[in-house]
């Protein structure tokens, strides 16, 4: 090769925004004391996203960063709606569904006052007379009953 002459190769470089598997993160119901992780599943991204949780009541603050939210030791107060933004800097930051996360409560005492939609009840609560005590996303504390026929 005569000197002076530069081979040069030309390169193709594609680039994809963030998509999200529709179904996911799921809706969970998850027994107080168990863990869990919300999956914020990307199904093509060209450079890869960055991906960051946010709770629907949290006020746009983040939560965590990375694919999965994950709750250790789950408490009653993660009962919530979450959610995950995934961006790469091309096109729009894309926004998954909301899950749910409904949380069985261990039962900590028989009479209580529950404040839900702004109404004040008092309940006394026999431990034979129930499988669980939840605490839901929308924060208001309720009880499944058994049956005896």
């Amino acid at each position: 090769m005569p000197s002076g002459i530069v081979l040069a190769q030309h390169l193709h470089l594609f680039s994809d925004p963030p998509s999200l598997d529709a179904m996911y993160p799921q809706n969970h119901t998850i027994a107080e004391g168990e863990n869990l992780a919300l999956q914020c599943r990307v199904t093509a991204a060209n450079p890869q996203p960055n991906i960051t949780w946010y709770s629907v009541t949290a006020n746009s603050t983040a939560l965590s960063y990375g694919a999965n939210l994950t709750f250790v030791n789950i408490s009653r107060f993660a009962a919530g709606m979450y959610y995950c933004v995934a961006g790469n800097g091309i096109g729009k930051d894309v926004t998954s569904r909301v899950s749910t996360i409904d949380v069985l409560c261990k039962l900590i005492f028989l009479k209580f006052y529950v404040k839900c939609l702004n109404f004040f009840v008092s309940m006394t609560l026999l431990p034979s007379s129930l499988n669980t005590l939840r605490y839901s996303s929308k924060g208001c504390l309720y009880c499944r009953k058994r049956v005896r026929l």
